[in-house]
Order: C-alpha cells, then structure tokens, then sequence
C-alpha cells in the first residue's frame, strides 16, 4: 500500500467546471465540517485538499483504510493521536549546513518522535486492520536520538547542566563567581546603607553584570560605573569598582557557556538534519492519520457509509441525505432519498412545487458522489462508476460581466455540452428558466437531447409541463418529484421515482389569499390541455397516496401474520420436545417396572423350590406372567379431555393452568405479573408463557393403581444407607422411597449411622424436597437412635 499522505493532491482544484461544481453544491462546508473533527493543524490541512479524484485504486485502497479505522472506532479499541506538533519548518532548517535549532524546537521534534514511537506501537498490534497496521509499520521511531533531546533540553526548553561536561564545569564556576559576588556586594551594600549612600539594600543585574543601587545625589561619591537610572530618576544602578573583576570573569564565564551551548546544539541539529526526511514522511503519515480519524469519526456521526465504485456501470444512491441538514437538524430528522440509474435510464426530470425539495435532492446525490470520489463515506449506500460532475445551479448572474439567470446558465451549459461524455453527470437547477416558457422549454428540450446523445447522465429540476411530457414520451429520461401533502399544502419531502410532480400554484396562491376569481381566471387561460395535464398528475398522485396507505396497512398485516407463524412454530416445538421427554420418561419408568417383576418373579421361585414344584412348571407360569405385566405397561395413547376453566379465577403460583394449544396441565411456578409472563412446570418441563395464552384447569386426578402396586407388594419398610456415598445413597433412597409408595406403605425407616453427619444432612436435604414426604424426623432412642431417620409419606 502506498503512503497516502504523501499522494494528497495539496493545490487547489485546476479544472473550472469541477471547481465550480464544489462551490455550487457547497463541498467546501462539508470540508470544514471533517476538518474541525481533526487534532492537529496537519490532519484540516489534509481534509481541506481533499477533492474528487479519478484514480480508481487510489480511492479503493483510501475507502479500505477508512473502513478499517471505523472499524476500530466502533470495537473501543484504544487509539488516539492527541496534539501533534507541527516541526515541518524545524526539519527542513536542520538539514542547512551549521544551521541551529532552538531548545523549544528540539522540544517540539522530541514530543513528534515520542508521538510517532507510541501510535507505531498502538497500530502494529492491530493484525485484524493491515492497511492501520502497514502505516504504523512506516512511522519511523529513534530512540537514541529522543534521548539525546531529553538529556540536553528540559520540558521548559531550558539547555540541561548534564548536556556536556563542559557545559557542567562551566555552570559550576559561575555559581561559584556569582556567589563570591553576591557575598561581596551585601557588604559593600552594607556600608552604604549605613553611610546613607544606597536606597535600599538589594543586588540587582544590569546588562549582565550584578550592580547595587545608590542615590543619585551620591553617584559621584562612588568609584564605579553607572549602568542605569531609575524610572524615578531617584536612583542609579552602581557597579562599584572594587568587583569589576569578579564581574569580568562572571562574564567571561557566561560568554564561554553560550559558547558551549551553541556547539552542543549545532551537535545535535546535525542529528536531527540527518534523519529530517524520515520524520517529515512520518509527520505526513500523522496528519493523515488525524484526517483519517477525523473521517471515520465523521462517518460515525451521521451514518456514512462505503462506497462501492466502479464495479458497476450503474448509479445506486439508497437512503443518502444531505450533509449539511444532517450536521444541522441531525441525520434522525432529514427525509432520505433514493434514486438509480438504472441500464437504458440516462436522466431524472424532478419537477414539483416551489420549496418542496427539488433542489436539495439534486444536491443531495451531487454532493454524496463528490464525497465518495473524495475518499470521504457518503451518508447512506451509493453505488457507482466513475464519475465527471458537472452542475448549473444556483443564481450566478453578473452585472460585471453582463450576464443575467438565465445568460448564465446557457454559458454554462455550453461549456458542459462541451465536455460532456459517458462519464459525465450533469446537475441542473431549473433548466432553462428566467425567459420565455414556451421558448425555454424548447430549448431545454433540445439541451436534454443533446446530453442523451453525448451519452451523458443528467438530474434537472423543473416547472415547466412541456418537459414533463418530454419526460414522457423519452424512454431513457424519468420523470420524478417530491410529495406534497394537499391537505396541509406542506412539503413532506419524501422523493417519488417515476411520478411527475404538480406545482400547485392555484392551491398555493389559494392558500396565500389570492381572490378566488383571479384564480378561476387564471385557470381559464391556462387551456384545457394543460389543465388536463395537471389534473391527472393530482390524480396519479392522489392514486398513489392511496396504494401507498394499502401498501403500509398489508405490511402490518404481513408482520402480525408473521409473528403468529412464529409464535405457533415456537409453540409446535416446545410440544414436541415435551413429547419427547413424556415419552423417554415412561420408557424409563415401564424399564424399571419390568426389572421389579423380574426381581419379584425370582424371589417367588426361591419360595416355590422350597416347596418343592417343578422347576419347568414355574419357569413357565413366570413366562406367561411376565408377558401380562408387559400387556398391562405398555403405554396406551390416549386424549387428555379439555377441561373447562373456572370463570373468573385468578392466577397465582401453584395454580393449575393449561397453555393454548397444550392437552396437559401443569402448575405455575413463577409469575411477573408486570410483564404478563409465567414459568408453568408441567411434569418437570418448565415453559415460559404470556398470562393471555394460559387457562386456569382443574387439578389432574390421582392415577389409578397399576399391576405395579402388586409388583412391590413385598417392598422393604426399612432401607439400610451406611457406608454408602452421598450420590449413591440418594439414588437408592429415591429408589426405595417408589417402591414404598408403590407398596402403599406410610411410615419407613432410613438407616444412616450417625460419622460425621454429611451422609444425615444429604438425605434430610433431599426429603426435604420430595414431593411424596409428609414430614421426617430424627428416630427415638428405642428406633435406632440418631443414626436413624424415620419418614412418614403422603
């Protein structure tokens, strides 16, 4: 990928008919508008050379780069660029022979290399958004040379004593001199306040050189020289003579550190000069990450979007408004247009009333375009070659040059007939107006042929009812025009594709309270076959108000209908996973049942061996019983009957319920009564319900006993659990505690053994919540004590 700051186009725009097209659809707002998102002077430097381009890689590569710094802004990853310091002059004077940069300046080049170090690490990170993190890799970072600021100049641009050696002997004697100075001269000083010679008792410098202030009736009582005079006039600053020495060599010391300070950084201007080219590239590279910034920011803002441009010979703009209403009322509040063109469409006649829109629309797809071709996302989805625009908008009449509205947009237009091609889109506001009406709308029509035969694209805006029908009669132009609510006589600027817009003047001057009989007349002279025209153009469009007001109304059927079929479908799976789990439970309970009767059968054969049968006989007997007790299990499908709700009964958890829908009734276990919502548990299958879908139920009835009461017959009355692990005892508690019920039994005995507790705890928790336990208790001494639990059951 190439370096994108380096290929900004930086002068202004050459072609006039580009140039005028900005200005007439008002590009240069839109410009400033990015430009105040930037941080840095160098980032609206950027933004402000922005201008249509026809490098077709140049904009792809520029909109893949745009989309992935939205990307990054829309993910919250952490990037930012802050203030970036503008050093461009600073560079290029360090690369001049035994130039001299200033200690701000190296400042300034210090905080570029820190800045430039820091997004290179941020970007480099970034692998999901290689074109960020190929410009991150070009940021250019020395390390050695931002140290070498650092230990030279401090934060205030001050020359460091650690700079040099030199820099720091030199430092040292001077606070030595100064010092010796300051210790003479509070004597001195001393002795003059007390002769009554000096004013005050305090050091001062002048000129570089530590002076004492003495009155001025005495500066002749002093040997010294005189460096200065009080803006009273009342006293002169003395340099006594007894320090001139001290004072010369405190010069002579100040002269020998200016002298080391220039050479430290005449060292490291060179320093700088040598890698000038590499921060001037990575400094451009900044600035257009801050106008990238700026960009997607801006896209953020107002719902840009990429453009897709030149895999098409189409033009698609879809739900594009203007940018400057946006950024004014915001994006929520502007109407949206769309409009194609589409294969064999070459031109949009929008017509329609004064005010309603028609100009904004055609600057709406002009301005769009130009931002795509600007590598700047358009505000809504645009499809599109590569485009030339041309416009004539606007009223751009000149007494200078003589030219009035309508000379100047036949100059105009003649200039764009010109230059018109394939490639061209041509905007035009109110062709052909300011003259004749007859003789305009010939003329206009003539100009449209001529742009249908140049192969040219063209929006034009218009009244004229001439070229409505023109419009009409031309396959490749389509008549357009905005909405107009008639009973309001408002605008409502919503763009229709393929209708002719009226201009309803007589409603509007009706509405503005022209006599009714000027009005009347007017229409008189207007001729039947204009009025027939206008007539069905308000017929078409009362037509389409009405299939427009059907349309919405199918559509909301549609979606009621579609959310029915959801809700049904939903409803249809959660029956059939309830099905599926009845089904899988009663396969389970029919397998245990089964391996009951086998236990039961081979204890009966104990019992019928010690009697002495014959093994054969009873082996049979068993067989034929077995296949009984298959008979009696085996699941019979059969219809739950529709119970009929008790009128009027409220619903509450634990209330008994069957949803829409549903043969089987459940009990309600949760209930939000503030959003209408119930978990319904029906057999240990929990559903979320809306309160409308359920029905209050009777109580389902107690099964009647099966051949599984006979089964366990025998079943034990007391269960021995010591020594066992939790997971296993409860498995056989539950097991045990079926059985029983199956037995009918009341009352059993749970023996746990008292060890640590944990095994008691377990089982007293899980009888807890059994359903089939009425209560349980710890047992008497004369039961089993506290190593016993006894359970009675419902």
């Amino acid at each position: 990928m190439q370096i994108h700051a380096e290929e900004q186009s930086g002068s202004a725009v050459s072609d006039p008919i580009l140039q005028a097209a900005l200005q007439e659809l008002e590009f240069p707002k839109v410009i400033e508008q990015i430009a105040a998102l930037c941080s840095s002077e160098l980032g609206r430097e950027y933004i402000r050379a922005l201008a249509p381009r026809e490098d077709l890689p140049w904009l792809h590569a520029e909109h893949e780069t745009l989309q992935e710094m939205v990307e990054l802004l829309e993910q919250g990853l952490p990037f930012g660029l802050g203030s970036i310091p503008d050093v461009r002059r600073s560079l290029r004077k360090s690369t001049v022979e035994n130039a001299l940069l200033l200690p701000t300046e190296l400042v300034d080049i210090r905080e570029l290399l820190v800045l430039c170090r820091s997004v290179r690490q941020e970007l480099i990170r970034l692998e999901q958004f290689p074109h960020l993190r190929q410009l991150g890799q070009q940021l250019y970072q020395n390390r050695l040379l931002e140290r070498h600021i650092n230990d030279t100049v401090d934060e205030t641009g001050a020359v460091r004593d650690t700079a040099s050696r030199e820099l720091a002997r030199i430092r040292e004697e001077m606070r030595a001199v100064a010092a010796r100075l300051r210790s003479r001269l509070r004597t001195i000083l001393r002795r003059f306040v007390e002769d009554e010679l000096a004013m005050d008792e305090f050091i001062t410098q002048r000129e570089g050189r530590f002076v004492v202030p003495i009155r001025v009736e005495h500066k002749h009582h002093i040997p010294g020289i005189i460096h200065g005079v009080s803006q009273t006039g009342a006293t002169v600053f003395l340099e006594p003579a007894e320090i001139f020495e001290l004072n010369n060599e405190l010069a002579l010391l100040a002269d020998a550190e200016r002298r080391e300070i220039e050479r430290i950084l005449r060292v490291l201007t060179a320093e700088v000069g040598s890698c000038a080219h590499e921060l001037l590239h990575s400094e451009q590279l900044l600035g257009y990450l801050d106008s990238l910034l700026a960009r997607a920011r801006y896209a953020q803002r107002y719902g840009g979007r990429r453009p897709v441009i030149g895999e098409s010979e189409e033009i698609v703009v879809r739900d594009i408004v203007h940018p400057l209403l946006a950024a004014a009322h915001g994006r929520a509040a502007v109407v949206p247009l769309s409009l194609e063109f589409r294969a064999g469409l070459r031109g949009h006649l929008i017509s329609g009333p004064n005010a309603g829109g028609k100009t904004v629309a055609l600057k709406s797809v002009g301005l769009n375009l130009l931002l795509a071709f600007s590598g700047i996302f358009p505000l809504g989805e645009c499809r599109t070659p590569l485009l030339r625009i041309m416009t004539a908008i606007g009223d751009q009449q000149s007494i200078e040059q003589n030219l009035s509205t309508f000379s100047w947009q036949i100059v105009r237009l003649r200039e764009i007939l010109q230059r018109s091609t394939p490639q061209s889109l041509v905007l035009v506001d109110e062709i052909c107006a300011g003259t004749d009406p007859s003789e305009g709308a010939a003329l206009a029509m003539a100009i449209l042929e001529e742009l249908l035969r140049s192969g040219a694209r063209f929006i034009v805006t218009t009244h004229q009812s001439s070229l409505k029908v023109f419009a009409l009669r031309r396959a490749e132009v389509q008549n357009d025009s905005l909405a107009f609510d008639q009973e309001r006589l408002l605008p409502t600027y919503r763009f229709l594709p393929g209708v002719p817009g009226n201009s309803y003047a007589f409603v509007i001057a009706r509405n503005f309270g022209l006599p009714e009989a000027v009005v009347q007349r007017a229409q008189e002279l207007l001729g039947g076959q204009h009025r027939a025209l206008e007539e069905g153009i308000a017929a078409v469009e009362q037509l389409r108000a009405q299939l427009e007001q059907a349309y919405a109304e199918a559509e909301r059927e549609r979606q009621r209908a579609e959310e029915l079929r959801r809700q049904i479908e939903q409803q249809l799976q959660e029956l059939r996973l309830y099905r599926a789990q009845l089904r899988a439970r009663a396969r389970e309970e029919f397998q245990e049942l089964l391996a009951q009767a086998r236990q039961l059968i081979e204890s009966t054969l104990r019992e019928l061996r010690e009697q002495q049968r014959p093994a054969e006989q009873v082996r049979r007997e068993f067989a034929e019983a077995i296949e009984q007790l298959q008979q009696t299990l085996r699941p019979e499908p059969e219809e739950l009957p529709q119970e009929q709700p008790a009128a009027g009964s409220p619903l509450s958890v634990g209330s008994w319920v069957r949803m829409e829908g549903m043969q089987s009734v459940g009990t309600i276990v949760e209930l939000d009564t503030e959003r209408g919502i119930a978990v319904v548990d029906f057999g240990g299958l929990k559903l979320r319900s809306p309160v409308e879908k359920l029905q209050a139920a009777e109580p389902p009835p107690r099964p009647a006993r099966s051949a599984a009461e006979y089964v366990r017959a025998d079943a034990p009355h007391s269960l021995d659990l010591r020594g066992r692990r939790v997971a296993e005892a409860l498995q056989a508690l539950e097991r045990f505690l079926n059985q029983a019920l199956q037995a009918g039994a009341e009352r059993v005995r749970i023996v746990h053994g008292t060890g640590t507790g944990a095994l008691r705890q377990a089982l007293h928790e899980f009888l807890r919540r059994h359903p089939a336990v009425a209560e349980f208790r710890n047992a008497e001494p004369d039961e089993g004590g506290a190593g016993t639990t006894i359970v009675v059951l419902r």
